[in-house]
């Protein structure tokens, strides 16, 4: 699985927050999927992100502004 964030950097706190224009759109969901399961190896493994053409780590995704209010209903 492949996501491109070029467009979504600036809505991160959208995402997590399930707010605004991209919060609640699939892509929000399925980030925030990846988002509860990010210590998994199988989602490391065949979950890629890009900005700007280069590969992006889990670490600096996640470490984008806006994650931290992220509270996942199971309490991840």
């Amino acid at each position: 699985v492949i996501f491109v964030i070029d467009n979504l950097v600036d809505a991160i706190s959208d995402i997590a927050n399930k707010t605004g224009k991209h919060g609640n759109s699939i892509t929000a969901h399925e980030l925030r999927w990846v988002y509860r399961n990010r210590h998994d190896d199988l989602v490391k493994q065949n979950v890629k992100f890009f900005l700007n053409g280069e590969a992006i780590s889990h670490e600096d995704v996640f470490s984008l502004v806006g994650w931290d209010k992220y509270k996942p209903k199971n309490g991840v």
